[in-house]
């Protein structure tokens, strides 16, 4: 039985991707990490805290992940009108059927609280969740291993949506079932995931069909 829906943020939650990857693209460059945009683009989703360190050799990332994200809110100017449309139908199912829901995101703790505070969803959502706060970034699947066990559920009783190679990776290999939003931009292999939707709203057929199923 489906007890809780667990949702990435960029690309899944509001469709932020171009604009983030631009910003990362002019900042990393700024910052003296001088990266490409296919370097970039096989990095997708993953968390600086483990992208500093092991390609840059950098032993304190903290400086560097303070500096990036202290102008973040600059790139994304108005994350409401970045939110999928389809966004609150579904929320507003798992909430008709008590369903738990919890964002599960690499980016930096504050900004996920604030984003979801301008959107006016932040009611919805149980618990966010980041590396900050797990201590530990996707694609490890002990990202999500550490969600479940905070929200006491089996890897059976969630699902995940997720957009990027690291977060698919991340929840499948912790034995999830794992929904990857298409996503036409980069064109990321989504392969790895359960299945793929292009809307939001297809979530709901599919916890329907799998409680059903129990």
């Amino acid at each position: 039985m489906i007890k809780a829906v667990l949702f990435d943020f960029d690309g899944v939650i509001c469709d932020t991707e171009p604009q983030f990857f631009e910003y990362k693209l002019k900042k990393m460059n700024e910052m003296g990490f001088p990266v490409t945009r296919e370097f970039l683009l096989k990095r997708i989703g993953e968390s600086f805290r483990v992208m500093f360190p092991r390609e840059f050799k950098v032993k304190d990332p903290e400086k560097y992940i303070n500096e990036y994200y202290s102008g973040v809110g600059h790139s994304i100017t108005d994350y409401k009108k970045l939110m999928f449309p389809e966004l609150t139908d579904l929320l507003e199912y798992c909430t008709r059927k008590h369903l738990i829901c919890a964002i599960t995101s690499n980016s930096k703790h504050e900004r996920l609280e604030a984003a979801l505070k301008e959107m006016e969803i932040d009611k919805y959502f149980y618990r966010v969740y980041s590396n900050e706060s797990l201590g530990v970034a996707k694609p490890n699947p002990l990202f999500y291993t550490k969600v479940l066990e905070d929200l006491h559920l089996s890897c059976e009783e969630a699902v995940v949506i997720e957009d990027s190679v690291h977060g698919i990776a991340a929840a499948k290999d912790a034995g999830i079932y794992t929904i990857a939003k298409k996503e036409n931009y980069f064109h990321i292999d989504q392969s790895y995931a359960d299945t793929q939707i292009d809307q939001l709203t297809e979530v709901i057929d599919i916890i329907e069909k799998k409680n059903q199923s129990k």
